[in-house]
């Protein structure tokens, strides 16, 4: 039992040394540039580096780890100003090289991508959004819009290949549709829903700016009077 004890003793003082050794790897702070120390559970040490630096101990200069987003203008290896944060930036930029051996606060709407005349939202994360126009769609506005219109417009339907569509009836007063016409372009049109009357069985027919309600006659029923109830 004594050999016991004394053999525990001396494997609680190595690991305890071990233990140790471990801590006092990153306690001497061998992570340069604001990297972190992380210790390894198989012992030893890693360090997490801060862009735009990489190696075992953050000192070897990364030109190609910049933030992905950037644009394709990466500084040479032997430039000493790198980008090491965005904190310099506000926060819809992110920090670039210029590739002048210098940094730049890089916006995603800088190359102005949204399309069609589309406005460009930056993001806090350094990414962008299209604020597209009625008649286009798409993570750059690059998509038109399937033309919706409407089944009543008596105008002709516009050329194939226009790009100014009705894509709905929102620019047009209450009691008008949004139809095609002229050359590519599209003109509101007065509209009666009640002309002709859509109500059957002599139901009155009372209209509410596009759209209309059927007044029944005693023993009929439905959206257009069309149903006809059994009267006991």
């Amino acid at each position: 039992m004594a050999n016991y004890g004394i053999f525990f003793l001396i494997f609680a003082s190595v690991l305890f040394n071990e233990i140790e050794l471990n801590e006092a790897q990153c306690n001497s702070s061998p992570c340069q540039n604001a990297g972190d120390c992380i210790l390894l559970s198989g012992g030893g040490f890693q360090c997490i580096c801060q862009l735009p630096w990489n190696g075992k101990t953050c000192t070897d200069i990364c030109p190609d780890c910049l933030d992905p987003k950037c644009p394709a203008n990466t500084n040479t290896g032997q430039c000493s100003i790198q980008c090491l944060s965005s904190i310099t930036c506000s926060e819809d930029r992110i920090c670039c090289a210029d590739g002048n051996c210098g940094t730049t606060c890089f916006s995603a709407c800088d190359s102005n991508p949204c399309k069609n005349g589309g406005g460009c939202l930056t993001r806090a994360e350094g990414t962008f959004q299209c604020d597209c126009p009625a008649g286009f769609t798409g993570t750059t506005c690059e998509e038109p819009v399937d033309p919706v219109t409407d089944p009543r417009c008596i105008a002709p339907p516009a050329a194939s290949g226009c790009e100014i569509q009705c894509v709905e009836n929102g620019d047009c007063e209450s009691s008008e549709l949004c139809c095609p016409g002229g050359a590519c372009g599209t003109v509101c049109l007065e509209f009666d829903p009640c002309d002709p009357s859509p109500c059957q069985h002599d139901g009155i027919c009372v209209a509410d700016g596009r759209d209309f309600t059927c007044k029944c006659k005693l023993g009929f029923t439905g959206a257009f009077c069309q149903l006809g109830n059994t009267i006991w």
